[in-house]
């Protein structure tokens, strides 16, 4: 009942203007877990373990966190101005994939994040680990690699190894088929399978 009336109370004045906060590791948005309804309202969830986990550090560890009740604003409750300022930050590589299915994947309940898909006032601020899985972001990473491997000790082929593993195996990924079936238009169309042929053509077929 109180949650309801804390949500009633919010949306007749005019919903929440700025709302600040992070992305869990779960991709959980303030305690909306995967599986939470875009259209959510402000209620007592209970906490799953990557969340209790990661709230653990804050209530004392995970004995006072686990199974434990939370309330928390909801998906819709956050979305309701429509011209409210959103802020959400992700920092380190640990949010990278969560980063990743934020801002790639479809509109899903799978991914919290999807809600504010559609909300122009929101803003994701990121670390430069956290967008490691964004496939251009990776691509950039891995030709860096590639500039700098000698400077780091690095082999040139230990390097170009991994640069054509993972463009392959992503854009096997990415297009559903097996690593043997891929085409160069396959890899041409990923921005890690770009630079996979770039770097088997400069630097020779692998033996």
């Amino acid at each position: 009942e109180f949650c309801q009336k804390f949500d009633e109370r919010v949306r007749s004045l005019g919903g929440i203007d700025f709302f600040l906060g992070g992305i869990g590791p779960d991709g959980h948005i303030a305690f909306n877990m995967p599986g939470s309804g875009h259209d959510s309202t402000t209620r007592l969830v209970r906490l799953n373990y990557p969340t209790a986990a990661q709230a653990a550090v804050d209530l004392g560890g995970i004995e006072y966190a686990r199974d434990k009740l939370a309330m928390t604003l909801g998906l819709g409750t956050i979305c309701s101005k429509r011209d409210s300022i959103i802020i959400i930050a992700a920092v380190g590589e640990g949010k990278a994939k969560v980063v990743r299915d934020a801002l790639l994947s479809h509109v899903s309940e799978d991914v919290p994040a999807t809600a504010f898909h559609s909300h122009t006032g929101c803003v994701l601020y990121v670390s430069r680990g956290a967008v490691k899985e964004l496939p251009n972001r990776r691509a950039i990473h891995l030709q860096r690699q590639l500039d700098d491997c000698a400077s780091c000790g690095e082999s040139v082929d230990s390097v170009r190894d991994r640069v054509i593993d993972e463009g392959f195996i992503n854009t096997a990924l990415q297009q559903r088929c097996s690593i043997e079936s891929l085409r160069q238009e396959h890899l041409q169309s990923t921005p890690t399978g770009r630079l996979a042929l770039r770097t088997v053509d400069a630097c020779g077929p692998l033996s």
